[in-house]
């Protein structure tokens, strides 16, 4: 009995007559309506369709509500009873495809169903039923039409993933092409985090939705797999930049790590010699940079120092010392250029004040200057170390004598770090050369410091070379030939250089002829940054 019916009625006992009648109906009933059954979308969309389940009937009832489907491969159908959760990159979770659902008399139930198409054009159906348990002749059916065609889509988070790790290492790429031309340390930096950032990005993608497509032709409406060497084009860029990268570092670091090679007879070292003296024919001298006077330090920095830089030499106190700060000095004021020279001894530059008095000046801090030198327009004798303002007046009012609209190079040797150290704190010579190394800058000069790291300790060292854009060491070594001097570039901001530690001798800097055809003795650890 699907349906039960009760009649209540009054009626007068003494007519039969019948005042007032009601009828009650016991019925099952339900409604099932949707908004949209026919959904167009692109391949790799999602089609979404929903549906209002309602108990129309006087009783509450349960019902069974079933999903069929025929659909193109690869697609995927999701069903709810509600609203279907998100899943990025187009993928689903299993769902039933048959619900059964208890309503009371009068409530509503909202359905969803979620069509993913593939990469596959086509048609797909979906029908969904509903029958009632109480009665099984109460159901209905609704039929989900979706359609997939023309050019498939990316998901949204997956292409700006991908471009993102095409980005990051087109960025590694160009890291390694600066890296190459100018050895930038910065640019081997970004190239070393961008470079495994584009594997990453590539891998996670790979990893989320292995499958695309792209548009076939118009007459076919086919779709092609995706290319997977598109896929694989970030990973094979970052690997290859940071391959590079990486290399690079180890070729930086391996002077550090192997001591110089001593050969054991006269005939190895004479052809070490032969191979690694073929850098005195070194042709590469880079624009913007002015000599040393020394040919052989010139050579390694692929030039000279870099103009407008301050380079601070680090050297004990000897012979080689003397007549790289010589030498410096020379080339500056036999070139005409403004040259500055702050010491407390004039030996190496006594005649180079008196013969280029209009270009050449001398700063000497010793009490004892009037019998060093005689006293001249380009002369400042200072009574010592004692007061840095004395030193930074005497420097002030030689640059009221200089021409500044003439934009020349111009050059300074500051001696005196060692003895100033001494006198003051660290402290102090820091906040000091913190004003003047840019009030030089500003005023176009290169500027050359010396300091012997053997009178300070350490830590007073590093203060001082930390301000410094450049650091060229001049030092001993125990070699089978006994004490010898080496000199090498440990530092040049963003430049590039030869990092060769040269063997330096006494006669080969005082030559002044031939230097590019001659050998020299150099120590092995040869490469350019």
């Amino acid at each position: 009995m699907n349906n039960l019916g009760l009649v209540v009625f009054v009626q007068r006992d003494d007519t039969q007559e019948i005042l007032q009648a009601a009828t009650f109906l016991k019925r099952m009933a339900f409604s099932l309506a949707s908004p949209v059954t026919v959904e167009s979308v692109k391949p790799n969309e999602t089609a979404s369709f929903s549906a209002t389940l309602t108990n129309t009937g006087t009783l509450d009832d349960s019902y069974n509500l079933t999903l069929t489907q025929s659909l193109p491969a690869g697609w995927n159908v999701l069903f709810c009873n509600g609203t279907c959760p998100s899943y990025p990159m187009g993928r689903t979770a299993a769902s039933p495809h048959s619900i059964i659902t208890f309503m009371p008399v009068g409530a509503s139930q909202n359905l969803a169903i979620d069509v993913f198409t593939s990469n596959t054009s086509g048609n797909g159906i979906v029908t969904l039923t509903v029958t009632s348990q109480s009665d099984p002749t109460q159901t209905y059916s609704i039929v989900f039409d979706t359609i997939a065609a023309g050019t498939p889509t990316w998901p949204l988070l997956t292409l700006s993933l991908f471009l993102s790790a095409i980005g990051f290492a087109l960025l590694s790429l160009f890291s390694s092409f600066f890296v190459f031309r100018s050895g930038s340390k910065r640019g081997r930096r970004i190239g070393l985090v961008a470079s495994p950032t584009s594997i990453a990005i590539s891998i996670a993608v790979i990893a989320q939705h292995p499958q695309f497509a792209l548009p076939g032709s118009a007459e076919s409406g086919q779709a092609v797999e995706f290319l997977s060497l598109l896929y694989l084009a970030p990973i094979l860029i970052s690997a290859l930049a940071l391959t590079f990268l990486m290399r690079s570092r180890e070729n930086t670091l391996a002077p550090e790590r192997f001591p110089p090679a001593v050969s054991s007879s006269a005939e190895q070292q004479a052809e070490q010699e032969e191979e690694i003296g073929s850098m005195s024919g070194v042709k590469t001298a880079f624009p913007g940079r002015i000599a040393t006077g020394y040919k052989d330090l010139d050579n390694l920095l692929l030039g000279g120092i870099p103009v407008n830089y301050a380079v601070i030499m680090t050297s004990p106190s000897c012979d080689e010392r003397d007549l790289l700060v010589k030498k410096f000095l020379e080339a500056g004021a036999k070139q005409g250029q403004i040259t500055f020279y702050v010491t407390i001894e004039a030996r190496a530059a006594k005649n180079l004040a008196e013969e280029f008095q209009s270009n050449f000046y001398l700063f000497i801090c010793n009490p004892q200057a009037d019998t060093v030198i005689e006293s001249l327009p380009n002369v400042f004798k200072l009574r010592g170390v004692e007061s840095l303002t004395d030193i930074n007046i005497a420097l002030t009012a030689a640059f009221r004598k200089l021409d500044m609209t003439l934009r020349t190079p111009r050059r300074a040797c500051i001696e005196i770090i060692s003895d100033v150290l001494l006198q003051h704190h660290a402290l102090s010579i820091r906040r000091w050369l913190s004003a003047l190394v840019p009030e030089l800058k500003s005023r176009d000069f290169t500027t050359l410091a010396v300091i012997n790291p053997a009178m300070h300790h350490s830590d007073e060292v590093q203060a001082i070379l930390d301000l410094f854009d450049g650091e060229i060491s001049l030092h001993e070594e125990n070699t089978a030939k006994g004490l010898q001097r080496f000199l090498r570039v440990k530092k040049m901001y963003n430049q590039r250089y030869l990092e060769t530690e040269l063997h330096v001798r006494r006669e080969r800097i005082c030559s002044k002829s031939k230097w590019a055809t001659q050998n020299q003795s150099v120590g092995a650890r040869k490469h350019a940054r």
